[in-house]
């Protein structure tokens, strides 16, 4: 429907700062590729119910005692370094993809995507997430 008012459009600066509640019983430690569930609410990569990649953990967040979303985390994304077994020149541009919170692999399979390969430099692989 066309408008016939001024509307209010928020915005996020890069378009990457989001927060999600943690899921009950959770505990991540820094770095590791978290996901959310259908739900919302933000698992490991590799966990049961785990439906969309959405960064890496910034920090330790340990939710194991708490009720769903009792804590909140805004995932790191942009260009980061990360391990990707096995990667090469060749590979980059290819989709990187999580097996679990620290597992990553070229393979698609089952997993699910964490980012793309962009670059290496002095010895480290960097993921744009």
């Amino acid at each position: 429907m066309a408008l016939t008012a001024d509307i209010k459009v928020d915005e996020r600066i890069g378009g990457k700062r989001f927060a999600y509640g943690l899921k009950a019983g959770v505990k991540l430690y820094r770095g590791s590729v978290i996901a959310v569930t259908s739900a919302g609410l933000v698992v490991r990569a590799g966990d049961a119910g785990a439906a969309a990649i959405v960064g890496i953990s910034p920090s330790f967040l340990d939710n194991t005692a708490g009720a769903d979303s009792a804590i909140t985390v805004e995932p790191r994304r942009g260009v980061l370094q990360l391990t990707v077994p096995s990667a090469t020149f060749a590979n980059i541009g290819a989709a990187v993809y999580a097996t679990d919170d620290g597992t990553l692999t070229l393979t698609a399979s089952t997993n699910l995507k964490l980012g793309t390969l962009v670059g290496f430099e002095a010895g480290y692989s960097y993921v744009e997430v």
